[in-house]
């Protein structure tokens, strides 16, 4: 700890700070401080209450813990980009089975609706064929009545052509 004060007294006795936008110049062998001295004498930096005892002397700590910051903050979006992403995969899935099911409910309906129809049009087709057939036999009955009718008049224009004339 006192090799820590000797170094405070000792930048405090040698180095001045410089106000932001001066910089000290040298002129031959002494500093030229005008500007800086004017806002060391005006400054409290002799009874700063700031302790920097426990804090490195380098210049880029704030930077690293900014680009830390800076870190941590791009990690966090990624992770919320990704989280994100599963969210919207997950809800494209659930999404692509629902339409999955109400395809599948959709084309069963629609199956049982063209076997519905189906019935109906072969029991309308089974009653046309039957009717068809009907006709068919009745029509096969006329021709054999028709054949016979037929058979009967030649035989009876045989017999007409035949007889001997009275």
């Amino acid at each position: 700890m006192t090799a820590i004060k000797s170094w405070e007294a000792s930048m405090k006795a040698h180095h001045r700070p410089v106000a932001a936008g001066r910089i000290p110049t040298q002129r031959g062998s002494q500093e030229s401080y005008s500007l800086a001295d004017e806002a060391t004498t005006n400054s409290d930096f002799e009874n700063s209450t700031h302790d920097f005892s426990n804090k490195p002397a380098n210049s880029f700590a704030a930077s690293d813990s900014n680009v830390d910051t800076l870190c941590e903050r791009t990690k966090q979006l990624v992770n919320e980009i990704n989280k994100s992403r599963i969210k919207d995969h997950k809800l494209m899935s659930n999404f692509k089975d629902t339409l999955i099911l109400k395809v599948s409910e959709f084309s069963k309906k629609l199956e049982e609706g063209l076997f519905e129809i189906y019935n109906n049009e072969n029991k309308l087709i089974e009653d046309t064929l039957q009717e068809l057939l009907n006709i068919l036999d009745k029509i096969r009955c006329l021709e054999s009545e028709l054949k016979q009718t037929c058979s009967a008049m030649a035989t009876v224009y045989k017999d007409m052509c035949t007889q001997p004339e009275v």
